[in-house]
């Protein structure tokens, strides 16, 4: 690439001087400060010629500029700053594509071992497999302790399935079926949400962003980018107005865990009227699907409800409010303190309940100040209040909010990054680790563990900035209103 250096170069360079030149006659014509500009002057005015060194630096022949003219020496400056630019842009896209292919080649290497690593790997598959198997021989897979299942009986015809084939093939089926739905995510997020790119920066975020969730959910095996397909496909058919395809979506996704159908309140509050038909046609499906586990497992759907209650999974893999309120209550009142009080579960519901609340205000503020509601940014802050308000938040989960939160990257300014990124630095170095000899490191410690529940509520605090600061925007910009005239 060095053979393009230098002509590329001059000509950035003679660009740069025509456009300087131009405009330094335009503002000379313009002030009295400066002498008036004319062919008979312009010789006086005119800047040598830049060369190259060996070296690569800039040098001038022995014709300097006259003292008089500052706007000259302003324009040598800046057209010597802009060259010097181009000769480091121009040796900036082998580093950057060295960086790209390396951070590429991690994450296809990554899921290449989980696809070698059959017998380590994909354990909530190994999970659905044996359980599945279990159903087929007509034993209870709902153990309540290990590696139980937490999913009602109707999803274990599904698994059935996979529970047909040989382990190893149905393995590489599942890991398969995951790659090839995250990438229709991608596909779906860069054309109806958030433009993407290959750019390495882009790359590592979705490799590491929240813990990792991408990978958690690849690793562990579990069926939460199926559902997170099943919800963004909603998404999409919702700001088309597509209102069935979104409530199909929404009812088929919420059989497995059953939270998501939270969504079905976006009928209400993304589109430009609330569509209460679709909104009560939505509830009534979602019951209807669920209503078949009674029919067809009466006895699992008994034993599904007993040990969904009693499940509790905290810390890194399980960043929940409700998980972060019991380990608090923990580290309060002993080792399985909250075992033995309904007091974490009542402030839980008290929390939650604030989030909604709050988010609705929100919104239905959003929407009295707006003719038009931005859909999407509705989307982004309910995902964002239904992971703080879930009672179960696993890791993988939050692939719910990497476009939400990548998009608000995008969307705030850099005089509010810039201290967010501060304060979490500052974060990272003030709070102790683990291993720490402060008497009080146990409760920093938490700060790690829920380090994605933590930016889950940064990222809906900063929606709240974005949506407020839009409505500010808006309400400038309308006319007066009959009330305001008067």
């Amino acid at each position: 690439m060095g053979f393009l250096t230098l002509p590329l170069a001059c000509f950035r360079f003679a660009n740069a001087t025509s456009c300087s030149w131009a405009r330094r006659r335009r503002d000379n014509n313009a002030s009295s400060n400066f002498e008036v500009h004319s062919p008979e002057t312009e010789s006086k005015y005119w800047a040598p010629t830049p060369r190259f060194t060996d070296g690569g630096l800039l040098s001038y022949d022995s014709n300097p500029l006259r003292p008089s003219s500052r706007q000259g020496h302003e324009w040598l400056l800046t057209a010597h700053r802009e060259v010097m630019e181009m000769s480091v842009d121009l040796q900036k896209p082998a580093r950057i594509k060295l960086l790209q292919a390396s951070v590429l080649l991690v994450a296809f290497g990554l899921m290449a071992l989980i696809a070698i690593r059959w017998s380590s790997y994909q354990w909530d598959l190994h999970m659905f497999y044996g359980s599945a198997t279990d159903f087929l021989q007509g034993t209870s897979p709902y153990r309540g302790k290990g590696l139980s299942f937490y999913h009602p009986p109707l999803t274990l015809y599904l698994y059935g399935l996979f529970a047909q084939l040989p382990f190893a093939l149905a393995y590489e089926l599942w890991l398969a079926l995951k790659i090839a739905a995250l990438g229709a995510l991608f596909l779906i997020w860069n054309r109806h949400f958030l433009k993407l790119d290959l750019a390495w920066t882009t790359v590592l975020y979705f490799i590491l962003a929240y813990n990792g969730a991408i990978y958690s959910d690849l690793v562990s095996g579990n069926v939460s980018l199926f559902e997170q397909l099943g919800l963004w496909i909603g998404f999409a058919a919702l700001l088309q107005g597509r209102y069935a395809l979104f409530s199909l979506c929404v009812i088929l996704v919420a059989q497995f865990k059953l939270t998501p159908i939270f969504f079905s309140v976006l009928l209400l509050l993304a589109p430009k009227r609330p569509q209460w038909q679709w909104f009560a046609a939505c509830a009534v499906g979602f019951v209807a699907v669920f209503l078949l586990n009674l029919l067809f497992q009466p006895a699992l759907l008994k034993d599904f409800l007993t040990v969904a209650a009693a499940l509790d999974e905290r810390g890194a893999q399980s960043p929940g409010t409700l998980a972060f309120v019991r380990d608090i209550f923990d580290r309060i009142g002993g080792t399985n303190f909250s075992e033995g009080t309904r007091a974490d579960e009542a402030i839980f519901a008290i929390a939650a309940l604030a989030v909604g609340v709050f988010s609705l205000a929100v919104v239905v503020q959003h929407r009295r100040a707006n003719a038009e509601p931005d859909s999407k940014l509705i989307v982004y802050f309910a995902c964002l209040a239904y992971a703080l308000a879930v009672p179960r938040m696993k890791s993988y989960s939050y692939i719910l909010l990497l476009i939400p939160t990548l998009a608000l990257i995008h969307l705030l300014p850099k005089r509010t990054l810039i201290p967010a990124a501060g304060a979490a630095l500052a974060a990272l170095v003030v709070f102790p680790l683990g291993s720490s000899l402060l008497p009080f490191r146990s409760f920093s410690q938490l700060l790690y563990e829920y380090m994605s529940l933590a930016a889950a509520l940064a990222a809906w605090v900063g929606f709240h900035q974005v949506l407020k600061r839009n409505d500010i925007a808006n309400a400038e910009r309308a006319p007066p209103t009959d009330r305001q005239l008067a």
